[in-house]
């Protein structure tokens, strides 16, 4: 297949985040709709939506993860990567990442008094 290696790195990225990562599968129809995603946007991009959908504190986050009034799960492969919604959603993931910090610090920055504590 075409983009198998992001197939299989969307995927696990997907798989890593679920309650039961050994019992996730990468089916035809999983593998299908990844394969579809990859013609529209990079494995980067798909797997920046996955992790902003499973740890970013925003309320459509929160939501995706049942903090709603029916208390509903909406995190499979399915909902996140619905074409309707797709560029909205790439977007704002990629915004929160971009915000993340990375735990680098560059050259020269003053980490001031709390810098000592090494």
């Amino acid at each position: 297949m075409l983009f198998d290696d992001d197939v299989v790195k969307v995927f696990d990225a997907w798989a890593a985040h679920r309650p039961n990562p050994a019992y996730c599968k990468l089916t035809a129809g999983r593998r299908k709709l990844i394969s579809t995603r990859l013609r529209t946007f990079s494995a980067h991009a798909l797997c920046a939506l996955i992790r902003y959908a499973f740890e970013a504190n925003t309320s459509e986050a929160r939501f995706w993860r049942g903090d709603n009034p029916q208390k509903q799960d909406y995190t499979g492969l399915t909902n996140l990567f619905r074409v309707t919604k797709m560029d909205d959603r790439i977007e704002r993931a990629c915004l929160w990442i971009d915000d993340q910090p990375t735990g680098e610090v560059e050259e020269g920055v003053d980490l001031g008094p709390m810098g000592a504590w090494s």
